[in-house]
């Protein structure tokens, strides 16, 4: 999908998040995903995208 398709975007930043070494995991749910950043051990944020779908 295009970043067209994106309808809903949240993200809670807790803390600086560096462009290296950053973790991302990311987990499927209906209508998008949600997603969690860790950075040394450490949790730097958090968010959901939601898709438009046909």
């Amino acid at each position: 999908m295009t970043a067209a398709a994106v309808i809903g975007l949240r993200a809670e930043v807790c803390a600086p998040a560096p462009s290296r070494g950053a973790r991302v995991e990311t987990s499927k749910e209906p209508g998008g995903s949600r997603f969690l950043v860790t950075a040394a051990g450490r949790l730097a944020a958090t968010g959901a995208v939601t898709l438009w779908s046909r």
